[in-house]
């Protein structure tokens, strides 16, 4: 069995090689780099990896880039995937370490089974002394890892949040993403949370229970900050044509830094004290990796 990923990239200088690295750790065999256009630095890590064996670099435009447009994108990706003779191909972003229990994504069970797994998200806390983060060798490190795993189900976690505006968002458990068979799939949509049949056949799919994504939304200050700047520039240039519940969280953190607290104010926000945070693994509201593979 041969995996490939596609690795979403936008400015994500602190985070990228660690992430190519953790990819690597865990048993993928080939690497899309797929990098919208960065410019902090990201780019250069980048062009040095270029010739290395199972890497390569493609860009994308996301400022210009519709919802068709993605699927063509997608499409183009699983056929790079194919050629370099993978069979799977798997989807995340460089602020996103996908986590097989067994440490080997080759042992998730799953792909024995399905044709595509919508593999789980959960976002790793920020704390005072900043994202909750440790490695070994070159592999994220289970043992150390926490999440915002609540056992109350996803759309309810959401609505929670959305429905109070100086609720932190990282308390919210994201969308899935997605890893799936290149000879079953052609593309993905919404922003790799769906999938394409490549035939008419019927597609099989399944959510593992021995992996989940660690997905680290903040970690510094400077980093939000350019996040936020390029989120801005996004918003200004497709307007109002994303639908009510797409990308809600990008148009409330925007909200709230224009009015209430700023880049600092909405990284309180969502930060928590290392008290708050041993009341919440009481509570289990946030759960070590172990707890999160067996639930």
């Amino acid at each position: 069995m041969k995996i490939a990923a596609c690795l979403g990239i936008k400015d994500e200088v602190e985070l990228v090689a660690r992430a190519i690295a953790h990819l690597r750790a865990i048993g993928v065999d080939h690497i899309i780099a797929s990098d919208a256009y960065s410019t902090d630095g990201t780019e250069v890590i980048l062009s040095r990896m270029v010739g290395q064996p199972g890497f390569e670099l493609t860009h994308f435009d996301d400022v210009n880039m519709d919802g068709p447009g993605e699927e063509a994108a997608t499409h183009e990706t699983f056929a790079l995937a194919r050629a370099a003779g993978a069979d799977w191909l798997l989807f995340c972003d460089a602020d996103e370490f996908p986590m097989p229990r067994s440490g080997n994504l080759r042992d998730v069970a799953a792909l024995a089974r399905a044709d595509a797994l919508i593999i789980s998200r959960f976002n790793v806390p920020l704390v005072t002394v900043g994202a909750q983060l440790r490695f070994v060798g070159a592999a994220l490190d289970p043992s150390a890892l926490l999440l915002y795993a609540p056992d109350k189900a996803q759309p309810e976690t959401q609505s929670r949040v959305r429905n109070n505006r100086d609720a932190a968002w990282i308390a919210a458990i994201p969308a899935p993403k997605m890893m799936a068979r290149t000879a079953r799939i052609s593309s993905t949509a919404e922003a790799q949370h769906n999938i394409a049949a490549a035939d008419a056949g019927q597609v099989t799919t399944e959510v593992p229970d021995d992996l989940f994504i660690a997905h680290v939304p903040f970690s510094t200050q400077s980093r939000f900050a350019r996040k936020m700047a390029n989120i801005q520039m996004l918003v200004e240039a497709t307007g109002t044509s994303w639908g009510p519940e797409a990308a809600w969280h990008w148009r409330r953190w925007l909200k709230n830094i224009e009015e209430n607290g700023g880049i600092a104010g909405e990284m309180a926000r969502n930060l928590i004290t290392a008290e708050e945070l041993a009341e919440m693994q009481r509570s289990a509201v946030i759960k070590s990796a172990a707890q999160v593979w067996g639930r």
